[in-house]
């Protein structure tokens, strides 16, 4: 109880203390308090709309991931699918010589 009474003490004898050392005017005091407030409001809707702006920014960042991703993913599909069709006279042509050198030296082909 004694901490809440000095800090009630101390805040209102210096708030005092500060009326009675200031050159400013009622009325100067007044326009500077309106002054910060107003800036302080002007801070903070500046920073709803920097925060508001991120949030756009990363939601397109994250759709344009996403359509990236997507057009990177069908172009290796794609990639592959021709790579495996150009390559398979090839596996062919290589299963058909395994097989040839197996039953040319008696070995059976291995299982998977």
């Amino acid at each position: 109880m004694n901490f809440k009474k000095g800090l009630l003490i101390g805040g209102i004898s210096g708030a005092l203390y500060a009326l009675a050392t200031t050159h400013l005017t009622g009325v100067q005091r007044q326009n500077a308090i309106r002054d910060y407030v107003l800036g302080i409001r002007d801070a903070i809707n500046g920073l709803s709309a920097s925060v508001t702006s991120l949030q756009k920014a990363a939601q397109d960042f994250a759709s344009e991931v996403q359509n990236a991703s997507d057009t990177t993913v069908k172009d290796i599909t794609k990639t592959l699918d021709t790579f495996e069709y150009e390559s398979q006279p090839r596996m062919d042509q290589i299963q058909k010589s395994v097989d040839k050198l197996q039953s040319d030296t008696g070995q059976s082909a291995p299982t998977d």
